[in-house]
């Protein structure tokens, strides 16, 4: 492929004023990458919308009106190379702008890339209405390779994204090292939770089988408050200690200094989370609930525990294995380095990549699709 085939990244860039949530750190992360790799030359559009756009109403839609009008300008713009088109977005800006990219792609007769990030797109689509779904199925779904984020939205959303479609999964992935010389704790006694305070995260079920545990058992609470989260979630007792949401330059450190995570989620939307990943890559066993995608995450027995949703026995029972069996809380720990070290970027960019580089090889060839391939 000539180095000077254009990638055409669309997608939401952290900005000043802006929300910032999980797509926006993963686009930029992903255009760092691209930029690193050298094999293509990295165009950006960005899809962060104004500030005003969370005031809701009229400004709102103007904002968003506004936002996709200039995306598509710069998709439609002019280039003498060959290139590509790689949408990113939430599950809810694929299905209303993904179309109109699509669309404004094939006028620029640049090959289309799509990845959908979360875990909630299955839900988003059987809610929509009948008419943006025949919307998405003709375009954003309809695109020569999609990308979705784990092995059950690939399965419950294939029957929806056309045969001639190349679907991969490409799993969240973080790059988070253990601090040098923090030592690892012969058994299990602090637990931590990483996560938005709210009910459907687990917290109240966390806090109340604290209960259950030998007095020299604790629990620390990080993560921002919503408006789901009450004054009981965030109470520090003796035994709990909420710290409130934790700089990324802290991370490391905090999770070092515990020994387990819990993450007793039911969130509808609950995708790969990065806080998992994130503490297996610094050892620390995972308590999770066999709910949506979590179960891809975590392997019971191996880097650990799976319990059933909203079963506070179930979590009880969890908690005192890891706290009464060392041998088991070392295994689980070593399998959790295992894991975590499998979700590592470097390597799931490089099949990004080889996926991206066989839609320059469309327009090279003249083709419109590539055979569909199931994601792993």
């Amino acid at each position: 492929m000539s180095p000077r085939s254009e990638l055409c990244l669309v997608g939401p860039l952290p900005r000043e004023g802006a929300p910032l949530g999980g797509a926006a750190v993963s686009f930029a992360e992903m255009v760092e990458r691209f930029r690193a790799s050298q094999r293509f030359d990295v165009r950006v559009v960005d899809t962060t919308r104004a500030a005003a756009a969370s005031a809701g109403g009229a400004r709102r839609a103007l904002a968003e009106g506004s936002t996709l009008a200039r995306t598509l300008a710069r998709v439609l713009a002019r280039s003498k190379q060959p290139r590509a088109v790689l949408f990113n977005a939430s599950s809810g800006g694929l299905l209303q702008a993904g179309p109109w990219v699509a669309r404004a792609a094939r006028l620029a007769g640049a090959p289309l890339g799509v990845r959908a990030f979360g875990g909630s797109l299955d839900l988003f689509f059987e809610r929509t209405s009948p008419r943006v779904r025949a919307r998405a199925r003709r375009t954003v779904l309809a695109a020569p390779l999609v990308v979705l984020q784990t092995r059950h939205l690939c399965e419950r959303m294939a029957q929806d994204i056309a045969r001639t479609t190349r679907l991969e999964r490409l799993p969240t992935t973080r790059d988070l090292a253990r601090p040098a010389g923090a030592p690892l704790a012969p058994r299990c006694r602090r637990f931590l939770m990483l996560a938005q305070m709210r009910p459907d995260k687990g917290v109240p079920l966390a806090r109340q089988a604290l209960e259950a545990l030998p007095a020299d058992v604790s629990l620390t609470l990080c993560g921002p408050q919503v408006a789901s989260t009450t004054p009981d979630l965030v109470r520090s007792t003796q035994r709990i200690d909420y710290r409130g949401s934790i700089e990324r330059d802290d991370l490391a450190a905090t999770l070092a200094e515990h020994d387990a995570l819990l993450f007793p989620s039911t969130y509808e939307g609950e995708g790969l989370p990065g806080a998992v990943i994130e503490a297996m890559q610094c050892g620390l066993p995972v308590i999770a609930t066999r709910w949506r995608s979590l179960p891809e995450l975590v392997e019971p027995g191996v880097s650990g525990l799976l319990v059933e949703p909203d079963s506070l026995s179930d979590l009880e029972h969890a908690m005192g294995r890891l706290v009464g069996d060392d041998t088991l809380f070392g295994a689980l720990r070593a399998g959790a380095f295992v894991r975590g070290d499998s979700l590592r970027p470097a390597g799931w960019h490089s099949k990004l990549e080889d996926w991206v580089e066989e839609l320059f090889a469309q327009t090279r060839d003249g083709q419109d699709a590539t055979p569909r391939r199931r994601a792993g």
